[in-house]
């Protein structure tokens, strides 16, 4: 054979695992992502990634006012589910796992309604923010009524 490339390259990720072999790791450039500490960071974290820095995102809704303090507050929102995590079991009964994926379905959610509808829908935005990409992944009653 060949042997490997000079340029070929491997991205992998993977969460902690005692059956991940130790030699890979020892041999790898390692990289970890983690969620900015406090709400300052993570709302700032958040006005810097897609889709809030997309022009067409940010400046194409038919309710630009209504659609920025209803960003913000999704925001804030994603970065106070995110550090209740921090609390252990005071802050949830259950240590769920929300994600960028979480609120950016959200986040085009909120677009796609104010865009479709006169009025700000504030119980589809609760109802599909809330109970279904959030709330889907809740488990536990109390951190339910929480949310």
């Amino acid at each position: 054979g060949e042997g490997v490339h000079h340029e070929f390259r491997l991205w992998l990720t993977s969460y902690p695992s005692d059956i991940f072999p130790v030699s890979i790791l020892e041999n790898s450039l390692k990289m970890t992502n983690e969620p900015p500490k406090g709400l300052r960071a993570g709302l700032e974290r958040i006005y810097k990634s897609d889709p809030v820095t997309e022009a067409k995102f940010w400046d194409g809704c038919s309710k630009p006012a209504e659609f920025h303090a209803m960003l913000f507050a999704l925001g804030f929102f994603h970065c106070l589910v995110q550090q209740r995590v921090l609390y252990g079991p005071v802050g949830w009964n259950v240590p769920y796992a929300f994600n960028e994926n979480d609120l950016r379905i959200s986040q085009r959610q909120l677009r796609m309604f104010l865009d479709e509808y006169p009025k700000p829908p504030l119980d589809m935005l609760r109802y599909t923010c809330g109970e279904c990409n959030y709330g889907g992944k809740v488990t536990d009653a109390k951190d339910r009524r929480l949310l």
